[in-house]
């Protein structure tokens, strides 16, 4: 599960100062801790984890740019 949290710092939106805040739970409560499967699993929830990010970024961005953020 991956929470985002969108949040305005004292400058304000027009001056871009907006923080994202991502939390992620892993969710492979059958998979032995130190397994090679935990491994492959976590190689594979990083990177797809990494995607989610930077798109969110370039989303949450645009959509400031848009003036489509409320402060």
């Amino acid at each position: 599960m991956i929470n985002n949290i969108v949040s305005v710092g004292p400058k304000g939106l027009d001056e871009g100062d907006i923080y994202l805040t991502f939390t992620f739970q892993w969710q492979f409560p059958q998979v032995q801790v130190g397994s090679a499967e935990e491994e492959q699993k976590q190689k594979i929830w990083f990177a797809e984890a990494q995607k989610a990010v930077h798109g969110t970024i370039e989303v949450i961005r645009q959509l400031a740019k848009d003036g489509q953020l409320k402060g």
